[in-house]
């Protein structure tokens, strides 16, 4: 049976998925003593959900999907999964040998800035974060921090992406800005991003303490790799959602987001803007 591979990596784009072998699969596997079969079995994605994440924005871990499908060889970025309850998925986020293993076996398909970002990862370790006094909040509708309702269900959890969670609206699209009004962005540069975010209703702004009817959200960029969004809760503190894995409310040195412009945004490093948003916002 041949298997998928996904490098969750990108928080606003649909992460890069390859496919492999029954026998290729089997000897990434092979020093882990067990058959493909049995990671699976062992492994499941459901375990992503129900622990931390243990890294930030940029690498996340790896997933071994089982498929009965087969596929020609090269990424199959824009590859609609099936529905998690629908399959059966292995996540891999803390076994350094077999991610490099995993990570080769797409070495020739991915971009050079992304293998440098994940071996970069797979070299350091996590840091323990402190908690930050959180800012005043002035945004009237702000929504709380509820991890829950995001990590919980494994179909909400894989199909909302940051630009979801921005704006507090679950449409298992794996939104992307402007898609919904017919101008979604065309290059993954500030500008870009921020105008088709513009077209879907979002404002741009200087900061976030002047008092607004809907909440704040700020724009990153990982330049010409992908974008990120946060958002203000009702606590005053930031929280975000990196693609298709675990909402957080800390940055990727463990520390509370008092401000996303300087937070550790790992290869997030051009701040955009901040934006305001608010509830009736239409999304896709």
């Amino acid at each position: 049976m041949p298997y998928l591979v996904k490098l969750h990596i990108f928080s606003g784009r649909p992460d890069p998925v390859w496919a492999i072998s029954d026998s290729q699969a089997a000897e990434l596997l092979e020093e882990e003593g067990q058959r493909p079969e049995q990671f699976l079995e062992a492994r499941s994605i459901q375990d992503a959900a129900a622990r931390p994440p243990r890294r930030g924005l940029g690498y996340r871990g790896f997933s071994l999907i089982e498929t009965s499908e087969s596929h020609e060889d090269g990424l199959l970025t824009e590859r609609v999964l099936a529905a998690p309850e629908q399959r059966r998925e292995a996540f891999v986020d803390d076994s350094p040998t077999l991610e490099r293993r995993l990570l080769e076996s797409a070495e020739r398909h991915l971009d050079p800035s992304i293998l440098a970002a994940v071996r970069e990862s797979l070299s350091t370790h996590a840091e323990i974060g402190a908690t930050t006094r959180c800012p005043p909040c002035h945004g009237a509708s702000a929504p709380a921090y509820d991890p829950a309702y995001w990590n919980d269900d494994p179909v909400r959890l894989g199909n909302n992406n940051c630009y979801n969670y921005a704006n507090n609206n679950a449409t298992n699209t794996f939104a992307q800005p402007g898609r919904a009004s017919g101008h979604m962005y065309t290059a993954l540069q500030c500008k870009n991003v921020f105008t088709a975010a513009e077209s879907d209703g979002l404002q741009g702004v200087a900061g976030f303490t002047a008092d607004i009817k809907g909440w704040y959200v700020a724009l990153v960029i990982w330049p010409d790799m992908d974008y990120h969004w946060y958002r203000q809760d009702n606590n005053g503190c930031w929280s975000h959602k990196p693609g298709s894995t675990p909402a957080r409310n800390t940055d990727n040195s463990g520390n509370t987001i008092s401000d996303p412009q300087t937070c550790n945004r790992g290869p997030y490093t051009v701040f955009c803007s901040y934006m305001t948003t608010r509830k009736g916002i239409v999304i896709d």
